[in-house]
């Protein structure tokens, strides 16, 4: 499989550290934060984790309750959230 530019820029931008995703669901930040604000997702159903559309930062949880009180904020290279769900 060839990666397209797209893919080799993000994976060059990315934090060092990063890993690649392997489970979960990626989901965009603003789709996110709005299913998280509409209460589609609640702690009760899963965390998430910072990303990028092909790698993740597995030190920082996500809970949708930090996301909707705005308790928490994406990092400026987070363009997506891994979803677990339970």
């Amino acid at each position: 499989m060839t990666a397209t530019k797209e893919e080799v820029w993000e994976i060059l931008s990315a934090p060092a550290g990063l890993k690649r995703i392997e489970l979960g669901d990626v989901i965009p930040i603003d789709e996110f934060v709005h299913n998280c604000e509409c209460g589609w997702f609640i702690n009760d159903d899963g965390f998430g984790e910072w990303a990028t559309a092909t790698h993740y930062d597995s030190r920082v949880w996500v809970h949708p309750s930090a996301v909707k009180n705005e308790k928490i904020v994406p990092p400026k290279w987070a363009t997506h959230v891994v979803w677990y769900n339970k």
